[in-house]
């Protein structure tokens, strides 16, 4: 499992779609409050491999990941997405508040808006 984070909002990533769209529009999975973010700015796509893959959308503005510009990008726990100026942050695994001494728990979701 994998999840976003911005501030203290968390979106997970466990749909069985397998694809989550980040944008200024309220119909996007992620939905983030810019300007400079497109109505659709990017997706992120889950590959077989269980890898996230990040894409740019043909935004106008187009996304940072760490600093850098990107237009396709395979993200790595803890890598940072910057649209305008909100920072997204990709985690792999679940939330810390999620994990036991027992191992991880199978099957939780955790999402607040």
């Amino acid at each position: 499992m994998a999840y976003l984070t911005i501030g203290d909002q968390v979106f997970s990533l466990n749909k069985t779609e397998c694809r989550y769209t980040i944008g200024r529009h309220n119909s996007c999975d992620v939905s983030i409050n810019s300007l400079y973010a497109s109505r659709q700015h990017a997706k992120i796509q889950e590959c077989v491999d269980g890898h996230h893959l990040l894409v740019d959308v043909s935004s106008r503005n187009g996304l940072f990941v760490n600093g850098k510009k990107a237009k396709l990008w395979t993200l790595a726990n803890r890598d940072v997405i910057t649209i305008g100026s909100v920072n997204i942050v990709f985690h792999a695994g679940l939330p810390e508040h999620m994990e036991s001494n027992f191992g991880t728990i199978s099957g939780a979701k955790y999402e607040t808006t």
